[in-house]
């Protein structure tokens, strides 16, 4: 069995034992267009979080201060009542031909006990100067992982999961959708324009519920039960 770290995967690793398929699609402004609207103690949050991120410079400060300071505030700010924002949560895909592990910098999914075990989003931070690497590989990844750890709870295929990578305060958002198909497993990819956080801040945390509430495993149930009266 071949076995991969998250924080090392290439897009040769990848394509060595899935069938990936990558994509632009219109996905990103149907969410904008279907997202709640952003309730008056959300804005003043959001609003204080963005004036304190305009006063460093964002490109050139280590990426710690960066996550404090803007990425996992923005994921606070997504959470609802199931489901929460966690830094550091270890994320394991294991199929016959290859196994994928590693830990993703921060999650939103369901929260028991202390543990994240079911989760809806996964965001890749993007490293910087020598050490870094192309994040989009190892992003997809994360995404294979959460989305079978997603499968044990809600089994369906596609399995359907969300995340981003970020370099700096810009967020890059990715839909994944992960089948069996015989022996291999198939994975498509849809990826977002960049998102500026010092810019487009609203515009963020108005897609992050989006997906939060369109990928929720109650949402899941709701959108089955539909298909089967439909059926029926």
């Amino acid at each position: 069995m071949l076995s991969f770290t998250i924080g090392k995967l290439t897009y040769e690793d990848l394509a060595s034992v899935v069938d990936l398929t990558e994509e632009a699609s219109s996905i990103w402004q149907t969410l904008l267009d279907q997202a709640p609207s952003l309730t008056e103690l959300e804005l003043n949050q959001l609003h204080f979080t963005t004036e304190k991120l305009r006063n460093i410079p964002t490109q050139t400060i280590n990426e710690a201060t960066i996550w404090a300071r803007a990425i996992y505030p923005m994921m606070v700010l997504a959470e609802t009542d199931s489901i929460r924002a966690a830094s550091e949560v270890p994320l394991t895909a294991k199929f016959p031909e290859f196994e994928i592990a590693g830990i993703a910098d921060g999650v939103l999914g369901t929260l028991t006990g202390s543990r994240i075990t079911a989760p809806f989003f996964v965001v890749f931070e993007a490293k910087r100067a020598i050490e870094g690497t192309d994040p989009i590989p190892q992003l997809y990844g994360e995404l294979i992982c959460a989305a079978y750890l997603n499968h044990r709870h809600f089994p369906q295929e596609p399995q359907t999961i969300f995340g981003a990578y970020t370099v700096a305060d810009t967020w890059t958002f990715s839909r994944g959708q992960i089948r069996r198909s015989g022996d291999r497993v198939q994975v498509r990819f849809d990826v977002s324009r960049e998102f500026r956080q010092v810019f487009e801040a609203e515009e963020i945390l108005k897609l992050l519920k989006a997906i939060l509430k369109a990928n929720s495993f109650d949402q899941r149930a709701t959108s089955q039960d539909d298909r089967n009266n439909a059926i029926e």
